[in-house]
């Protein structure tokens, strides 16, 4: 259930920038897709302005903050 409202609220913020925190780390970027299980986001790497693009389980995901 959590997943599901999850998703349906992430989709509203396609574009936006997202802090995530899972167990392990922090991830910031860009929300470019919400597919079955995964968020899709795309990381701004600091120095040389590189984009990491990453995907995380939606299970992985302890909170979310949307900027």
């Amino acid at each position: 259930m959590f997943e599901d409202t999850l998703v349906l609220q992430l989709e509203e913020q396609i574009g936006r920038f997202v802090e995530i925190a899972t167990d392990d780390d922090i991830i910031t970027g860009i929300l470019f897709r919400i597919s079955e299980g995964l968020i899709e986001l795309t990381q701004i790497l600091p120095g040389y302005g590189g984009v990491l693009p990453t995907l995380l389980p939606t299970s992985s995901v302890n909170f979310i903050r949307v900027q």
